[in-house]
């Protein structure tokens, strides 16, 4: 996370015994709850950037249609498609 210059200063509570075991794990894993939190948040949140940009592609194609037809070909007639 070096070369973060834009931050925000965050205040909350959470639980003695979590805070507890997240400082435990981050002195195990050579990292800062700071960090784990910043990593767990971006994670939690990554997804919807992908979200937005499949939810994008998916209207681009709706919006775009699909021909069922090759260009200059004539739509069935009625009777071609109820022939049995």
């Amino acid at each position: 996370m070096s070369g973060r210059t834009d931050t925000q200063n965050v205040t909350f509570r959470i639980p003695k015994l979590l805070m507890i075991k997240a400082k435990k794990h981050a002195a195990e894993s050579g990292t800062t709850v700071t960090n784990m939190v910043i990593e767990g948040l971006a994670r939690l949140t990554s997804g919807d950037d992908a979200y937005a940009a499949a939810r994008r592609r998916q209207l681009e194609l709706m919006n775009a249609g699909w021909s069922l037809r090759e260009e200059g070909e004539a739509f069935p007639t009625r009777a071609t498609l109820h022939e049995r």
